[in-house]
């Protein structure tokens, strides 16, 4: 099998991701970072747990709570 290289700058990186829908810069994001990817989800779980335990608030109480601020 032949190799083909390219070479492509940081900048035109930045400008292609830049034009990608928010789902994918997000799956980008949590490629190129794994690390970032496992933090938020054990912050997701404690959350969950927290929520479980009555001690947080549930993300619909959230919701619902942000949107009468709104009114």
């Amino acid at each position: 099998m032949s190799k083909v290289t390219i070479e492509v700058n940081l900048e035109a990186i930045k400008k292609a991701a830049s034009q990608l829908p928010e789902d994918e810069k997000e799956e980008l994001i949590l490629y190129l970072n794994p690390e970032l990817g496992k933090a938020l989800k054990k912050m997701e779980n404690e959350a969950l747990y927290e929520v479980k335990e009555g001690k947080g608030i549930s993300w619909d109480e959230l919701k619902n709570e942000s949107s009468d601020n709104l009114d």
